[in-house]
């Protein structure tokens, strides 16, 4: 997370050194020095000086083929883009270290004693020619060794801790490295990485020497890094600088013309190449020139300031490398820099190019190396209290060894800061500036007596050699006792003090403080130096050396020092920071208390609320499953509404059969009957003619037969009517025990979708009310950033505006600008309770709803008649709302042709009587009912109390009209 990824410009740079030939042992000190945790430890140095380390590459030759091999250097860069605004956060420590480790050892070490042999021999005379003598041999030995060793060791580790507790800002940052191969004569003076890189134009006899400068850039990424906002400077308003007023509401300048921030960079000091001097008096006391112009004796506080960074870092390692080069080589001409007007660029360049030529600074040698990581940037500021001392600031590790002896140098750096011209930068509050000291020291002493003693026991003879060369004297010795004792006594002692200096820090002030760098250096050579080859050389010329010499040059110290400091070295005061700006930086103090306050209720809600998302997103899991379940349930409802449907058809058309079959049965009785009748009536008349009455019997008796037999027919038609009517009424009811059935199935999944929506309501209405509540604090929150950003903005102005007005030059500068108004903090309005925005009770799509869903708060209750009535709920859904009112039968609601009729009771009703949710139903006419007067009411076939009764049916055949539903 949040590191940068030099794969490809490695990958890039392994492929482009093949040429050169560097070893794995290189390599892997690159790969080193570009991993994650070196460019999170090292980015600070990465993006000023550049880190480097030295490397073996391949010495003459073409391409890959070398011949012997030679050091170089290799620097990473880091080149930062345009950094992104990311947003604001808070409530975390920003920590920014300097450490400072010296550590000097001092050993000696001393041997003192005497070894001691005695050898005896005892030769007798043999008579022999070739062996004239023979006999024993005695040797004894001793020694005694006293050995004396010391050893004192002092090690000092000063920290220099800077922590900001303040409001940051999230800045992006995109990056791109470059790695560059050293091995040529390019200078390198220590500035920060250009966007071009300086390449060299290499010969073919460089190629061949293997003096190349081979550079390789590319894109790493992209850091999220934390900034505190006293580092940052309030951007203008897009709004002012369309209308170029300068003004952003009460607190600030309310001019056209903005103050610039001051630009320590844009010094014309720090361009000036360094300069010789005459060498310093050793030992002289520090004088600074104060606030006030005056010069004072200066000790560095041993609290209260700390350096953050220098400006200028090239013209102090450009004067230590100029100084060792002519401190080594006596021909070394300084004359260009000791011009007025200074050498030009090609000159300087020359200059510089002839230091990586000569002595401690050639390029690759460990002093050169030793020489640029002991004036870093890091290094400089972590020994910055050094440099104030009289003995100053010294590199360590300026020494080379060579074929021609041993080559020792001494840079030492002092600084004088010039606080009468520092530049305010910024102003934070609370800022903790700690120094932590650690003090160890280790003596050691260590001394041994040791003493030996041996003897041997052998034999030896003489042996005359030929040509008479002489006797030679040969024997052989055996080992004999031996003794060995020692005594050693080792002491050591340890210190170790440590001390954390923690003291209550109030404003702080940081100030980027101008300072003259006074460098010098010496050089002694281990051969051409000595006393031996000056008494050789000889000559008037024998002891020429350029001895010491002293460099100055100009940076700019970039430190945090605290108010009490500040106004002791009175570079803060009553006249340049009057109290109403100290009030201005009060006010932006409270600002940002009061937008860290509102930040933090926020986001305390916010995380609070975190259960109610998913609290929703369950309660709509188990309404999806619920109305699942229900669609589910109610497909045998529809199937069962559909059978009743046809068997309410069925049974209507056997009711208007029935009644057609009862109305042609009556009908052809009735004509029959009145055929009979009427000879009845004519049965007592005179006959017309004779035969006549028995004709008119012959006619009475047929017409008696037809009664007779219209009777039959109409009996057997009424049954065959009835006998279907009851059939219809038998598939009715059925029809009505299923839909009974499949309507007690699917009670409980309705029931079940209901409380699920019920539940899915609540948990959306308390998502919804905490959702307003965050919206509420959000805007609390961005309106206080926005006040923190004016009343920070509105201090700047009134700082940098007396800053200014404290000096005749800065008055020069303001030209009439008037003074800004004071600054205020004006805390925005508290938000009012939000509410919960209204919305309805819909529970999702209405293509997705079931019959039950559709209008969630209806209450189902049964009948006694009728097969239950419906209450619905005042708040209709919207897919609901243009749908007829249902009618007593909830089951007929949706299906009956006719929405809002029972066509169980339709016939019953009184023509035009309203359809209300307590109607009950009246039973269905039959063709058997009794006349009305024999009628009896029954409470249970009588309609709600304030209704009308429905009018009697006949048993006529104008009974079928009765049951056309009514309009």
């Amino acid at each position: 997370m949040n590191a940068l990824d030099p794969t490809d410009v490695l990958l890039a740079f392994d492929e482009r050194i093949r040429e050169l030939g560097l070893d794995d042992a290189s390599r892997e000190r690159i790969r080193q020095l570009v991993t994650g945790r070196a460019t999170r430890a090292l980015k600070g140095e990465m993006t000023t000086t550049g880190p480097s380390t030295p490397v073996t590459a391949g010495g003459w030759g073409w391409d890959s083929v070398r011949i012997g091999s030679r050091r170089v250097r290799a620097r990473v860069e880091l080149i930062p883009g345009t950094p992104v605004f990311d947003g604001l956060d808070h409530s975390a420590e920003l920590e920014e270290n300097r450490r400072a480790i010296e550590t000097v050892q001092q050993g000696s070490e001393a041997s003192s004693g005497a070894d001691v042999g005695l050898v005896t021999s005892q030769m007798v005379y043999t008579g022999d020619t070739r062996v004239p003598a023979a006999g024993p041999t005695y040797a004894e030995g001793g020694s005694n060794r006293k050995t004396v060793s010391s050893s004192h060791t002092v090690t000092t580790v000063t920290i220099y801790r800077a922590a900001s507790t303040e409001p940051h800002a999230e800045v992006v940052t995109p990056y791109r490295m470059r790695i560059t191969l050293e091995a040529d004569d390019t200078p390198h003076a220590g500035a920060p990485a250009g966007p071009e890189p300086a390449k060299g134009k290499p010969t073919a006899l460089d190629r061949f020497r293997g003096r190349l400068r081979i550079v390789e850039e590319d894109d790493v990424g992209e850091l999220r890094e934390h900034v505190p906002l006293s580092l940052m400077e309030p951007a203008r308003p897009e709004t002012e600088a369309a209308d170029g007023t300068g003004t952003s509401g009460p607190g600030t300048s309310g001019t056209g013309r903005l103050l610039p921030a001051p630009d320590p960079a844009a010094d014309p000091a720090l361009a000036a190449p360094p300069r010789p001097v005459p060498l310093p008096g050793p030992g002289k006391e520090l004088t600074v020139l104060d606030g006030d112009g005056v010069a004072r004796p200066f000790a560095f506080p041993e609290n209260g300031m700390h350096p953050r960074g220098i400006i200028g870092i090239e013209n102090i390692r450009m004067a230590g490398d100029l100084l060792l080069t002519k401190a080594y080589d006596a021909g070394f001409s300084l004359r260009a820099l000791e011009a007025g007007d200074g050498p030009d660029a090609s000159a300087l360049t020359e200059l510089l190019r002839r230091t990586r030529e000569t002595g401690l600074t050639r390029l690759g040698t460990g002093s050169a190396q030793a020489l640029e990581d002991g004036t870093s940037s890091t290094a400089v500021t972590a020994f910055f209290p050094r440099t104030t001392e009289p003995d100053g600031y010294q590199v360590a590790g300026l020494t080379e060894k060579s074929l021609v002896g041993t080559d020792t140098g001494r840079l030492t750096l002092r600084s004088t800061p010039d606080f009468s011209r520092a530049l305010l930068l910024t102003v934070a509050d609370g800022k903790k500036l700690e120094v932590l000291r650690r003090y160890g020291e280790n003596a050691g002493t260590s001394s041994s007596v040791e003493h030996s003693q041996s003897a041997g026991l052998g034999g030896a003879f003489l042996y005359d050699s030929p040509d008479n060369a002489g006797l030679n004297q040969t024997g052989l010795v055996g080992p004999g006792p031996n003794d060995l004792d020692g005594d050693g006594m080792p002491v050591g002692d340890d210190h170790l003090t440590s001390r954390n200096l923690k003291p209550k820090t109030g404003r702080s002030f940081l100030f980027a403080v101008p300072a003259t760098w006074i460098g010098v250096g010496d050089v002694h050579r281990g051969i051409v130096d000595s006393k031996l080859a000056n008494r050789i050389r000889g000559g008037t010329f024998a002891k020429a050396r350029s001895g010491p010499q002293a460099m100055e040059s100009e940076a700019y110290v970039v430190t945090w020092i605290r108010e009490d400091v500040a106004r002791e070295l009175r570079i803060v005061t009553d006249t340049n920071f009057p109290e109403r700006v100290g009030k201005a930086w009060d006010a932006v103090g409270s600002a940002s208390k009061a937008w860290v306050d509102a930040d933090k209720a926020y986001w305390k809600k916010r995380r609070a609320s975190g259960g109610l998302r998913a609290d929703l997103d369950a309660a709509q899991a188990v309404v999806d499953r619920a109305a699942r379940t229900a669609r589910a349930a109610t497909r045998p409802v529809d199937l069962a509404r559909t059978d009743v449907d046809a068997a309410d058809t069925a049974l209507r058309r056997a009711e208007s059969d029935a009644g057609r079959d009862h109305g042609l049965a009556d009908a052809s009785v009735a004509a029959a009957r009145a055929e009979v009748d009427a000879f009845a009536d004519d049965e007592y008349a005179a006959p017309e003619h004779d035969g006549w009455a028995e004709v008119l019997r012959d006619e009475q008796d047929a017409a008696l037969a037809r009664l007779a037999d219209a009777e039959e027919a109409a009996g057997t038609l009424r049954k065959a009517a009835d006998l279907r009517l009851e059939t219809a009424r038998t598939g009715k009811a059925a029809a009505d025990a299923r839909l009974d059935a499949a309507l007690l199935s699917a009670r409980a999944p309705g029931r079940a979708l209901d409380e699920a929506t019920a539940r899915r309501d609540a948990a959306r209405d308390a998502f919804e009310t905490r959702r307003a509540e965050l919206d509420a604090l959000r805007d609390t929150a961005e309106r206080a950033a926005a006040e923190y950003h004016r009343v920070r903005a509105g201090a700047d102005q009134l700082t940098r505006w007396h800053r200014l007005a404290a000096t005749a030059e800065g008055r020069e500068e303001l030209d009439g600008l008037a003074e800004p108004p004071a600054v205020t903090h004006q805390a925005p309005p508290k938000a009012p309770r939000p509410k919960p925005s209204a919305r309805p009770a819909t529970p999702g799509p209405a293509s997705d709803r079931t019959p039950s869903s559709r209008h969630p708060r209806t209450r189902r209750t049964r009948s006694r008649t009728c097969r239950g009535t419906v209450t619905p709920s005042s708040a209709r859904s919207p897919s609901a709302s243009n749908t007829p009112p249902r009618g007593c039968c909830p089951r007929r609601a949706s299906t009956s042709p006719i929405r809002g009729r029972c066509p169980r009771c339709a016939a019953g009703r009184p023509p035009g009587s309203p359809i209300t949710p307590t109607t009950t139903c009246w039973p269905p006419w039959s063709p058997t009912t009794p006349t009305p007067s024999a009628r009896r009411r029954s409470p249970r076939r009588a309609w709600t109390s304030g209704r009308a009764r429905p009018p009697a049916v006949s048993s006529t055949a104008s009974a079928a009209s009765s049951r056309t539903p009514p309009t």
